[in-house]
């Protein structure tokens, strides 16, 4: 059984922290480049088999991670709305004007 890998967790935390950042701030291509980091990095410590003496110290890690995600999955779930609203009416508008001009050629 391995401890726990101090670094690596707080990085984790540090990680969820600057991804609530980024997200209040909608700088959306650089969050997805940290998530894919912070992934990473909780896939590595959760794929290891922790004494029972590290269960409180892992729980405390999750907890914090789960904390800043539960503001940050909010923020990322509405600008992904709201991009997929503006490419339907993107794609609203070009129908609009597509069916406006085959509308003047038969006049």
């Amino acid at each position: 059984m391995k401890v726990l890998d101090v670094k690596k967790a707080q990085q984790c935390i540090t990680l969820s922290e600057q991804l609530l950042e980024l997200a209040q701030q909608g700088e959306w291509q650089q969050f997805e480049q940290m998530m894919q980091q912070r992934d990473k990095l909780i896939t590595q410590l959760v794929a290891k088999d922790y004494p029972a003496n590290e269960a409180g110290a892992v729980r405390h890690v999750i907890g914090r991670i789960k904390s800043f995600d539960s503001l940050t999955l909010p923020l990322a779930e509405a600008a992904k709305q709201q991009t997929l609203s503006d490419i339907r009416g993107e794609s609203k508008k070009k129908k609009g004007v597509s069916a406006y001009k085959k509308a003047r050629r038969e006049y």
